[in-house]
């Protein structure tokens, strides 16, 4: 019975000491981009964590500031896989609801992961229509590619 106990013990402490090195190697990141439009400014930022083969996305956050808007303004998130000599592919994508606000933190969670082989790179675009009398200004934000 002392044997079955000294067994047991080894493999939970095994299996601890598994578990943790599999957390451990697993490390938040965040990939930034911003762009900016007669005094309007767009920020978004993609949250992102590199473990083993592959690197998930987990969440997108983004924010207007800079100068007034009317408080209906759009982000439209689109997230990609980099390819090098082909037109980089579509992974995901999220238009905001038309009320993104000034001044104003906003995220967006994925229903699932977006989930890459880490030998591929990946970046997210995400367009800014800022809401103003007449024609509404846009631009442009990018991240850098990463996995680095």
């Amino acid at each position: 019975m002392e044997w079955k106990k000294q067994v047991l013990t080894i493999g939970v402490a095994a299996a601890a000491v598994f578990a943790m090195s599999s957390v451990a190697a697993s490390a938040d990141e965040t990939a930034a981009g911003g762009c900016n439009k007669d005094g309007h400014n767009g920020q978004g930022w993609t949250h992102y964590s590199e473990g083993g083969v592959h690197t998930k996305v987990t969440w997108f956050e983004y924010k207007i500031s800079g100068k007034g808007t009317g408080g209906k303004s759009n982000v439209n998130i689109r997230h990609y896989e980099k390819r090098r000599l082909q037109k980089d592919k579509l992974l995901y994508s999220n238009d905001s609801p038309d009320n993104v606000k000034q001044n104003t933190d906003y995220s967006h969670t994925p229903k699932n992961p977006i989930q890459l082989d880490s030998s591929k790179k990946q970046h997210t675009d995400y367009h800014f229509v800022f809401d103003t009398a007449g024609s509404d200004p846009t631009c442009k934000a990018t991240t850098s590619d990463f996995p680095a």
